[in-house]
């Protein structure tokens, strides 16, 4: 009874935070895909799928979206539900689920804001989370995407081969 009240009580009370209920994951897709710079100088750049379905229109405020990060294995697979503050330029991560196969293996919660820094990941995501820029590869599913990155990789591993580096 005094558990109830409390919690009664807290409801009322302006301040009190709420706790979303975590979206079911994998999230639908179709996915558009966003490049980011290389981690490492010389190195691959990173391929990070929004889903399209949450890309904002051009001058939206905040941004909520899914990302999909495709890892080794054909089913293993990150979801991160993530909020763009797209005027202050700050992020922060929502939820994390990773899959293998279909099946939640690892889940993580909400993170604190941080600044975007550029020449990082969530710097070239910024712009298309919040409309500004319109992102050109798709993909309906991870499947597809899978496929989508392996035919970049080609193209890339060819020209670094046709440069001799």
């Amino acid at each position: 009874m005094r558990i109830a009240l409390v919690a009664g009580v807290c409801l009322l009370a302006s301040g009190c935070a709420t706790v979303d209920a975590p979206a079911p994951v994998p999230p639908a897709g179709p996915w558009r895909l966003t490049v980011s710079p290389p981690y490492d100088p010389g190195g691959q750049p990173g391929l990070i799928w929004l889903r399209e379905a949450d890309l904002g229109p051009a001058g939206v405020a905040i941004n909520r979206h899914w990302e999909m990060s495709l890892r080794g294995e054909p089913g293993d697979e990150v979801f991160h539900r993530m909020e763009y503050d797209c005027r202050a330029g700050r992020v922060r991560r929502l939820e994390m689920v990773r899959l293998a196969h279909g099946v939640p293996v690892e889940r993580g919660g909400a993170g604190d804001w941080s600044d975007i820094i550029p020449h990082t990941p969530p710097h070239a995501i910024l712009a298309a989370a919040c409309g500004e820029t319109r992102l050109e590869k798709s993909a309906a599913d991870a499947a597809a995407a899978r496929d989508v990155e392996a035919a970049l990789r080609a193209a890339w591993a060819a020209a670094r081969a046709a440069r001799g580096t």
